[in-house]
């Protein structure tokens, strides 16, 4: 049995179209699991449900005063607590009323306001002022660009009287087309924020659900204790539901003194870094000694390829320079070393412009080393 109940208050009753009795009409049919009484001062329960909480939430015309509410909820909620955590103002805003003038319609709710606060009824968890009508809000779609200027200084008035009091202000299109759009947008207006907003509200009546959406206390059944471990008696009243739920919660959170002492993890990254390092520097190594080889190859090329040059210019004839090394052969080979070359400068990370700094003025400059047929 629930031990508390959150009072959402509705009202005025007496608006010229009865917009306060469709409102009340129109959640009671859009929550799941409400039970709705069809008399005009009667209060209904709904059903508040999310991922986080349930709460039982009771709607009451404004004008009930709190003995005559307890009175019509039944026995079997008389020992409830009740809780007016929220209030609903609901006004015409249609841009022409038989009665009065939406603005005087709006200006009748200052006193009302007044009134529910004198008397404890206007809870403050949950404000909400709606100007009512049967269309979609926003100017009439067929007024001048003067009544579009009325209507945004109007609006503008609304919504300042609404913020010195703590309401949101809102404009909702009763009709059955305005009563389910925008249910599924980001961001809902009208009849949808509505819905959005008593869903989202913490009630004072709310349970809290565990990480597997299973709730505690007020009479609901109890999760399955894990194994293991100690099974409790069940929370009686708001403190110890709040901190079942609590450590239901936080079940699962780490224990910070089971955490790894950061000066561990940071000498453990210090020696990987090092032996990283240590690694690059004899794959480094490793490479210099293969340049080494790479240049005296480059170096024999060279004396071979002058070699050539200087017998054929003496008039020695093709012969014998061939017989130190052919042409296609030396190709062959300045090839082959030039990319040998490349490949122990790539590994090294060194480009063009490095190879001139890091080898021009050593080995490459005292060499002449040149690997293309001359």
């Amino acid at each position: 049995m629930a031990s508390s109940l959150s009072v959402l208050r509705i009202g005025p009753s007496s608006d010229y179209n009865g917009y306060a009795d469709k409102l009340r009409s129109a959640l009671v049919s859009h929550f799941a699991g409400a039970v709705s009484d069809a008399r005009p001062n009667a209060a209904d329960t709904l059903t508040v449900s999310n991922r986080y909480f349930d709460a039982p939430v009771l709607l009451a015309p404004l004008h009930l005063s709190a003995d005559t509410l307890a009175g019509q909820i039944g026995p079997s909620k008389s020992a409830c607590h009740l809780h007016e955590d929220g209030i609903i103002l609901v006004f015409d805003a249609s841009p022409t009323s038989s009665s009065c003038s939406s603005a005087a319609a709006f200006d009748a709710l200052g006193p009302i306001h007044a009134s529910a606060e004198e008397t404890d009824r206007a809870g403050d968890l949950l404000r909400l002022c709606i100007g009512s009508s049967v269309r979609p809000p926003g100017p009439p779609p067929d007024g001048d660009a003067q009544t579009r200027k009325e209507y945004e200084m109007e609006y503008s008035r609304r919504v300042l009287w609404c913020l010195d009091r703590g309401y949101e202000y809102l404009e909702v299109d009763f009709s059955s087309d305005g009563l389910r759009r925008g249910m599924d947008d980001r961001d809902k207006e009208g009849f949808a924020r509505v819905v959005e907003a008593i869903s989202c509200c913490m009630w004072s009546s709310h349970v809290m659900k565990d990480r597997n959406g299973n709730v505690h206390g007020n009479g609901r059944k109890e999760p399955a204790a894990r194994e293991g471990t100690e099974t409790t008696a069940s929370p009686v009243n708001d403190a110890e539901r709040e901190s079942a739920a609590r450590a239901a919660l936080l079940r699962d959170v780490p224990d910070p003194s089971s955490r790894t002492d950061p000066k561990t993890n940071q000498d453990d990254h210090i020696a990987s870094q090092q032996r990283k390092q240590t690694q690059r520097m004899k794959q480094q190594e490793a490479a210099f000694h293969e340049l080494e080889h790479v240049l005296e190859e480059a170096k024999r090329i060279r004396a071979a390829s002058a070699l050539c040059h200087e017998n054929r210019d003496n008039g020695n004839g093709t012969e014998k320079g061939a017989a130190i090394m052919s042409d296609e052969e030396r190709r062959r080979k300045a090839g082959d070393t030039a990319m040998k070359l490349m490949d122990i400068l790539d590994r090294l990370g060194m480009d063009d412009d490095e190879d001139g700094d890091s080898f021009g003025d050593d080995d490459s400059a005292s060499s002449g080393i040149v690997l293309t047929d001359q």
